[in-house]
């Protein structure tokens, strides 16, 4: 509700994301439109999974 975005961890140090100051965002791998965003907040989510808070997704329309 509040732009942020639901990431699933496969790895077993979710904390190594959680504290990452940046993150890119594609649709695959190989996406050439991937974008980089400014981490705001981190939290848990459901399990396997953070909620991350960007600087530059303020809504749910923008996250989506």
């Amino acid at each position: 509700m509040r732009g942020e975005v639901r990431v699933r961890v496969f790895g077993d140090a979710p904390d190594n994301l959680a504290s990452a100051p940046v993150v890119w965002l594609a649709a695959t791998q190989d996406d050439p439109d991937a974008r980089q965003h400014a981490v705001r907040t981190a939290g848990s989510g459901r399990p396997g999974e953070l909620r991350l808070g960007l600087e530059d997704i303020a809504d749910r329309d923008a996250a989506e």
